[in-house]
């Protein structure tokens, strides 16, 4: 989810970025966590374009390797920071928790319909933090049908999907 979550926060214009997850597994958990990846991504990314945060994966930044983007700051970034690593721990412990209780169920069907779940289409939205009106691009999860007697286990098949 660090992943997706950098590449959501790439500096090009929202409007024409969109990051699509192509899951050949189809899923639940991964589903689960792109959804508060987005959560997150909804404070990450506003923190980034504010302070001009070079390092745009979360993993990446709240690491000793983050540490050039996080000196010679002022106290508002130090006090923001500390709110977005508390609500990056909160994620990760939303997914690591819902993947160990069972909480999201990962059925092995043997057969399953695709999925398209749009998770975010890049509606401005109003959120309840100190940044008023942030437009984030689309965030899109994708997961190919399953049938039990067409050959599966080929990455090209994800990649016809996604087409």
């Amino acid at each position: 989810m660090n992943t997706v979550i950098s590449a959501m926060a790439l500096d090009y214009p929202t409007d024409k970025l969109a990051v699509y997850l192509s899951d050949d597994a189809g899923c639940p958990l991964s589903l689960y966590a792109m959804v508060e990846a987005c959560s997150f991504a909804k404070l990450w990314l506003p923190f980034c374009r504010k302070y001009g945060i070079k390092t745009r994966c979360p993993k990446a930044f709240f690491s000793p390797l983050g540490e050039d983007d996080r000196l010679l700051k002022n106290d508002d970034f130090v006090a923001e920071m500390k709110e977005i690593k508390l609500k990056y721990e909160e994620f990760q412990q939303n997914v690591n928790r819902a993947g160990e209780s069972g909480k999201i169920k990962d059925d092995v069907v043997p057969d399953r319909a695709p999925v398209i779940k749009i998770i975010n289409d890049r509606k401005i939205e109003k959120e309840k933090n100190a940044y008023d009106l942030m437009e984030i691009p689309m965030l899109v999860y994708v997961s190919r049908e399953r049938r039990t007697h067409h050959r599966r286990h080929f990455k090209d098949g994800s990649a016809n999907a996604l087409v």
